[in-house]
């Protein structure tokens, strides 16, 4: 029997041979570990590159030693899905140039990118940046083996991320043996073209991100083991280190009690630990494939990336219920205490379950079935990267939206209540959420704008939206605010886009003559990311329906209820009730419509809305004005300095005080206006269908003698339910209460407005303090 080693041919026994055969193999087993510690870049200096086909010689599958995990896999044999093949490194797919779908084609697939898609010379540094797909087809010609490929694409091989392989070969070290996030930036940073965004919205900055997140800094001064400060105790390593995360996974996975981790303590702790990073997620070989799927004992329906995430950030039992003891949980729900180190502040089944069978909200709903909306078509289902993104490691974004209308001021509700994890958001808080069911099949009609699957739905494609066919994330009395998914398709950003105002309906919704949202992306004005806002922020009917219905008319104010928050409405004169030959056109100089396109450069490129309401460091609040909580009056505005102040200059310089002083003279003329309104017998509540017949508020005013008259109780209704009018369009909303007062007065439009106010002040319907401020606002008495 003859061996050839080194180059140079031995004939010996056959139990010689057997004998070197077991040296060679236990040395090419101590080699692949024989470099513990990664080395700098230094180590690479002098090192020839091997090619990955000569790797694949040692590493196909079916020769791994049975304790090595799956490294190409290209084998049969308890492989998979698992290895470097099936990744993305691999690139093993093709690539269809007419429907722009990828599909398997082995093993003559192309990858995407294919050699020819490159645009130019810099695209190899990424997706080929060893030559090595120029081997593949050489190595089928030269072997026969095609479990590779039998084409050439571009690859990205093991020195890619290992260094080197030229002192290895099974007996030596190599650079890299378990490469870390630098290895990962070396494309996964700040450099990622613009345009891969479209395709790749969050592959950018992704190194840069980490670096400064708080998984770069997961080991800290509580995690290391005493006098230590390499070593971290087993019981931390679970979820502080990428050693331990990965090696105990299996043992404690993520619904593991506070008292079953304690158990780690008596397993080894970590040495020479590291912080978590690229690889503790993601499998080296296959970054598709993550921590998760190495966790036992949980459903099998739950996604690997939910598995993943709370591992560590404990949510649910196995069982899929809440989670209220895990190891960071200062108390359970009943109030029990569990970690007396513990705080509400490092866990989030406070704030991300919801009782199914209760009907208030005591969190967000998260699906641990669904997969991230990249890999869905972005039709998102709730799932950890649909909102937050894992890189970065932020919250505060996430927080701001907690507590903001859109979230229910659901954190302001958690970290006020004596029990994170029992209080709720109610219809105090939030109606627009709470009010109703609107999952329910007899609320279709509200669901593209009060559930996120509605939203998400419609605006994806308005054109087919069909709300018989939403599929809730909520279940049971469970009720879902307004997600970071229903208006965003990723986590860095980026917006959905319905191109268009949706109507709400074709009969109630009538535009006046000559009017509608400017959302044609030819136009100067075009609206872009507002039109998301303006689609719910608009009202479901306006005051021209009003003109086509027949008089006198006996139903309730419910039929023609302008619905609330209509921002949207207002700022673009599309819903007011419009008394014939009045002029409601916007002054020259009026620009609030034009903030955020092409007419006003320097407001930003999505609008009105997102330009105002999106502004300083606290924009997923949604507020253009800060507020004192105490006294509800406006501090500051942080929009004035990049919007406001283009126009408002000078004696026009908008200041808090300017502010506070408009919205109290606003609040006076819709009183004035109320009152108005009370002399002709209709009162206006707070409760549907809003205009009674007394203050009582018991018996709903129904004889409406004239379409003006309607008109002006449509006009209150709709202002009173729109308090930021006075800024969105001021023009706008001084005539439309004008007009209203105007005609209530005597049936009439003979600008006797001052008239009007005097003689509710004389009859003891407001106050001579009212008067005068909803006079100042009104102009003086001259229609403005």
């Amino acid at each position: 029997m003859s061996l050839k080693i080194g180059g140079v041919t031995m004939i010996k026994s056959s139990r010689l041979f057997l004998i070197v055969l077991m040296l060679f193999a236990l040395a090419t087993m101590f080699g692949c570990g024989s470099s513990k510690k990664e080395p700098g870049a230094e180590a690479e200096v002098g090192i020839n590159h091997i090619g990955f086909t000569d790797c694949y010689n040692c590493h196909a599958d079916a020769k791994n030693p049975a304790s090595f995990p799956p490294v190409f896999g290209d084998s049969d044999i308890g492989a998979g899905k698992e290895g470097w093949l099936n990744g993305p490194h691999g690139n093993n797919e093709s690539y269809d140039t007419n429907t722009h779908q990828k599909y398997d084609n082995y093993p003559n697939n192309t990858g995407f990118p294919f050699y020819g898609y490159f645009s130019d010379s810099t695209c190899a540094t990424c997706h080929d940046p060893l030559g090595d797909g120029k081997r593949i087809s050489l190595f089928f010609t030269s072997t026969g083996i095609n479990k590779l490929g039998t084409l050439d694409r571009p690859v990205i091989g093991c020195e890619s991320c290992h260094g080197p392989g030229g002192n290895h070969y099974g007996l030596g070290p190599i650079p890299y043996p378990k490469p870390d996030f630098n290895r990962c930036g070396q494309c996964h940073n700040a450099n990622f073209p613009d345009s891969h965004l479209p395709y790749h919205p969050e592959g950018d900055r992704i190194v840069e991100d980490y670096k400064n997140s708080p998984h770069a800094k997961s080991i800290n001064s509580h995690t290391y083991v005493t006098g230590s400060t390499t070593d971290v105790r087993a019981r931390c390593s679970r979820c502080h280190t990428d050693e331990g995360a990965k090696r105990y996974v299996e043992i404690v996975n993520g619904t593991a009690d506070y008292d079953t981790i304690k158990t780690l303590d008596s397993y080894p702790n970590i040495i020479n630990a590291s912080n978590v990073q690229c690889r503790t997620c993601h499998d080296g070989h296959n970054p598709f494939r993550l921590l998760g799927e190495k966790a036992t004992g949980l459903p099998p329906e739950w996604s690997a990336e939910f598995k993943s995430c709370t591992s560590c950030h404990q949510l649910l039992n196995a069982g899929g219920t809440l989670l209220d003891k895990g190891y960071h949980t200062p108390y359970d729900k009943n109030g029990t205490p569990v970690n007396p180190y513990g705080s509400v502040e490092e866990i989030i089944a406070d704030t991300h379950y919801d009782d199914p069978a209760t009907v208030d909200i005591e969190g967000y709903i998260i699906d641990p079935t669904a997969e991230h909306s990249a890999s869905k078509g972005n039709t998102n289902r709730g799932i950890c990267r649909d909102c937050h993104n894992p890189h970065k490691a932020d919250n505060t974004i996430n927080r701001q939206w907690a507590n903001s209308g859109h979230g229910g001021f659901i954190l302001k509700v958690k970290e006020n209540a004596p029990n994170a994890y029992t209080a709720a958001v109610t219809e105090n808080e939030a109606p627009a959420w709470v009010h109703y069911d609107f999952k329910s099949s007899t609320r279709q009609a509200c669901q593209r704008c009060h559930t996120s699957t509605g939203f998400r739905n419609m605006a994806n494609n308005p054109d087919t939206y069909n709300p018989a066919s939403n599929v809730f994330v909520a279940t049971g009395n469970q009720k879902e605010l307004l997600y970071c998914w229903a208006c965003h398709t990723s986590n860095t950003g980026n917006l959905r886009n319905p191109e268009k105002f949706v109507l709400p309906s074709t009969t109630a919704y009538l535009f006046p003559a000559g009017r509608s949202f400017p959302t044609d992306s030819s136009q100067d004005s075009y609206i872009s990311g507002s039109i998301i806002c303006i689609n719910c922020h608009s009202g479901r009917q306006t005051g021209e329906y009003i003109k086509t219905r027949t008089f006198p008319y006996s139903g309730n104010f419910g039929g023609f209820n302008s619905h609330y928050l209509a921002a949207g409405g207002i700022l673009f004169r599309t819903i007011g009730y419009e008394y014939t030959d009045r002029d409601y056109n916007n002054p020259s100089y009026f620009r609030h419509d034009q903030i955020g396109t092409k007419l006003q450069a320097g407001t930003g490129s999505n609008g009105p809305c997102v330009s105002c309401h999106m502004r300083g460091e606290a924009n997923h609040l949604f507020s253009p004005v800060e507020k004192d909580e105490q006294t509800g009056l406006i501090k500051s505005i942080p929009a004035n300095e990049k919007i406001c102040s283009k126009c408002h200059t000078g004696q026009y310089a908008l200041t808090p005080d300017k502010l506070n002083e408009e919205e109290e003279e606003y609040e006076a003329a819709l009183d004035a206006l109320q009152a108005a309104l009370q002399t002709k017998g209709i009162y206006w509540c707070s409760s549907y269908p809003y205009f009674f017949t007394d203050a009582s508020c018991s018996t709903p005013y129904t004889s409406w003698s004239d379409a003006d008259t309607l008109g002006a109780a449509f006009n209150l209704n709709l202002l009173k339910h729109e308090p930021g009018a006075f800024t969105h369009n001021r023009f706008y909303t001084k005539r439309l209460i004008y007009d209203s007062i105007d005609f209530i007065y005597d049936s009439n439009l003979d600008n006797d407005v001052t008239e009007a106010i005097n003689y509710l002040v004389n009859n003891g319907y407001i106050s001579s303090t009212k008067a005068a401020l909803a006079l100042s606002y009104l102009n003086n008495g001259t229609r403005p």
